[in-house]
Formats: C-alpha cells, structure tokens, sequence
C-alpha cells in the first residue's frame, strides 16, 4: 500500500503516533517530564482522531448485510 492511496487522517494519526512514541521513550530516557507530557499530548490527539475518521468510513459497514 501506498502513501497516495491512504487518507490523510490516516497518515496523520501514524505520524502523531510514531512522534509520540518516540518524543515519550526520550522524555523517559532523559528523565524529562515536560516530553512525556508532550508525548502524552500527541498520543491523546492521534487517538482522538480516530472517532473523527470513524464517522467517515464506518458509515457503510454493516448495511445491506
């Protein structure tokens, strides 16, 4: 699968994800509560995200089943 072929809230979420991820194993590594916080911040808004994109693709799911 391609970039191209993704929606762009999907791309979002794996970004926000991916950066998240990593911003919050730095902040543990480096002993830095203000970069987990963060992470904890981008993590929050990637899992937000996905109701915003569930109401676009799940409205098709389970009709003329």
């Amino acid at each position: 699968m391609r970039a191209e072929s993704l929606p762009r809230l999907v791309v979002a979420k794996a970004w926000l994800g991916g950066t998240g991820l990593v911003v919050g194993l730095a902040g543990i590594v480096l002993d830095t509560r203000w970069l987990v916080w963060c992470a904890i911040g981008l993590l929050g808004v990637a899992f937000l995200l996905r109701f915003t994109q569930r109401g676009e693709v799940g409205r098709g799911k389970g009709e003329g089943s």
